[in-house]
């Protein structure tokens, strides 16, 4: 097997995707822009302006964590409140 030898001067620059999750790499811009448009763009599907700013705050760790009131206690939030506090997103 034959090794290949890059000298110092010799450089690949690499694109990478970096929808949600995707790694996939790259040698040209080109390509790139192919792989975002058929594999990404083209299967993703729609949502509201309220599901996008939901979806960035779990993508970026923010927002209150779960809490589940225990038995005989109201967690001091009602239901009504948390419902209008989403709503207002």
């Amino acid at each position: 097997m034959s090794q290949a030898n890059f000298s110092e001067s010799q450089s690949v620059d690499l694109h990478i995707c970096r929808w949600k999750w995707c790694s996939n790499t790259f040698l040209s811009k080109n390509e790139l822009v192919h792989h975002v448009l058929d594999d990404h763009v083209q299967n993703s599907v729609p949502c509201s302006r309220r599901e996008y700013s939901l979806s960035r705050k779990v993508e970026e760790g923010e927002g209150e964590s779960l809490n589940f009131p225990r038995a005989g206690n109201s967690g001091g939030r009602s239901r009504e409140n948390a419902i209008a506090d989403d709503m207002s997103l």
